[in-house]
């Protein structure tokens, strides 16, 4: 019937492109006994309509949601793009996919509930990225030039369809009811993504920023 309120729950993997900015503090680490480069990125935004790249219309991604368990993008994979294989992108956590494209690993992940942001570190081992090839090393060129890398979430998403507008009025008919992470792609130079510098999002981010 025409006017009655339907809910209805899919499950898609998402993947979100986000342009980055300039001016963080990086840092090297180590871990299992390799140099790691350090960059701080921020993901995501509360309570705002994206675009995903794999998605038909724009949808809604609600604070509560990314603030639920910010933990679970620890241990995610850090990989050169977006695995991919002959029917369209595939999941980062797998022996040979690891293999061929990751090049580091996330961690500190956390909810800033002051802005509504998840803030992530892209730990990236140097000697991994010349394995995996020219995308993963010249990421960290750009990352040592303090330039600006574009990054992109691999999540599993819980979709329900919940028509509306978020505070800057922008209209979606989806909204994120869970997420389940998979990985982060840092992109090559060139891309664009769902989420813009001028919206927060981005790697690297300054420390002010966060």
């Amino acid at each position: 019937q025409r006017g009655e309120a339907v809910t209805v729950a899919l499950v898609h993997r998402r993947s979100l492109t986000l342009r980055g900015a300039v001016g963080a503090v990086l840092r090297t680490e180590e871990f299992g006994g390799h140099q790691h480069v350090v960059a701080p990125v921020v993901a995501l935004i509360g309570d705002t309509v994206i675009w995903p790249v794999n998605a038909e219309e724009p949808e809604f991604v609600p604070a509560d949601v990314l603030a639920a368990a910010p933990q679970g993008w620890n241990g995610r994979p850090v990989c050169a793009g977006h695995p991919a294989d002959g029917n369209g992108q595939v999941s980062a956590n797998s022996p040979r996919v690891l293999e061929a494209r990751s090049f580091g690993i996330v961690f500190n992940a956390a909810y800033r509930a002051e802005t509504k942001r998840l803030l992530l570190e892209s730990w990236m081992d140097a000697e991994k990225a010349q394995a995996v090839g020219e995308d993963a090393s010249g990421v960290l060129q750009r990352v040592a030039a303090s330039a600006p890398v574009e990054v992109s979430v691999g999540c599993y998403v819980t979709l329900v369809e919940e028509p509306g507008t978020d505070a800057a009025g922008r209209a979606y008919r989806f909204r994120w009811a869970t997420i389940v992470p998979d990985h982060l792609a840092m992109l090559k130079e060139g891309d664009t993504g769902a989420c813009s510098v001028a919206m927060g999002c981005g790697s690297p981010r300054s420390a002010a920023a966060r």
